[in-house]
């Protein structure tokens, strides 16, 4: 589960989404008002642009000049005057294209994109209300590549790898064992329970499976003893 927040301060201007609603990833969810961040990066814009022609002119009159020198029309000292000029308008230009890049990044941070494809479990906010930077406004619950979390003993980490055998049986389906693999073992014991944490993917894909929902596992552990075995033919 994700609870999610703009990035930007701001009036809520639209909400895309309700609760129930499936999205994916990079759909947009909720609008923040951006109209003086619009007017800031027109301006940026604007500033860009004159850079851009003061440095094409700076580019021509050192032209004109180099071409001059050569007769010996102007001195050397006006030509260097003109290089350090159109040096200083390419730093400029370079200034003003990232301010432009900032006021452009700031505009797209006005729209809340979804992160992830999933349901939107909750709506925490409504159009008008101020919102600030980790001020939750939706909840979004993956459905798709969920993992279980089992709590483990800890006499019997020693006894499980990544290879070790799973099966799972999920609350919505108790009858149907379902194979699965252990991603990550997590040894920190819960210092009440005595216990770490198994990580555990089913192999489906397509399971009834929701953040929340019970679980049950069972391990295949070797456990050291041997019984006698005879084959199926030998018993009357």
């Amino acid at each position: 589960v994700a609870r999610l927040s703009p990035e930007v301060a701001g009036l809520v201007d639209g909400i895309q989404v309700d609760a129930g609603d499936r999205v994916t990833g990079g759909d947009t969810l909720l609008t923040l008002d951006a109209t003086f961040a619009r007017l800031a990066l027109a301006g940026a814009a604007a500033a860009t642009e004159l850079a851009r022609e003061e440095l094409a002119d700076a580019r021509r009159r050192l032209a004109d000049a180099e071409r001059l020198v050569k007769s010996r029309g102007i001195p050397e000292t006006e030509v260097e005057a003109r290089r350090s000029e159109v040096r200083a308008d390419a730093a400029t230009l370079k200034l003003r294209e990232a301010e432009q890049r900032r006021d452009q990044e700031r505009l797209n941070r006005h729209t809340l994109k979804a992160p992830f494809a999933g349901v939107i479990s909750r709506k925490l906010s409504e159009t008008g209300e101020w919102v600030s930077p980790g001020d939750a406004v939706l909840e979004l619950v993956a459905d798709r590549g969920l993992r279980i979390d089992f709590p483990v003993p800890q006499r019997f980490f020693p006894r499980i790898a990544g290879d070790t055998r799973v099966e799972v049986r999920l609350g919505s389906l108790p009858a149907q064992p379902i194979s699965a693999r252990i991603g990550e073992i997590i040894p920190v014991s819960d210092p009440s329970a005595r216990t770490f944490v198994v990580r555990v993917y089913p192999e489906q894909t397509d399971l009834p499976l929701l953040p929340g929902m019970s679980a049950s596992g069972m391990l295949a552990l070797e456990t050291g003893e041997r019984s006698l075995v005879v084959s199926r033919d030998a018993l009357l």
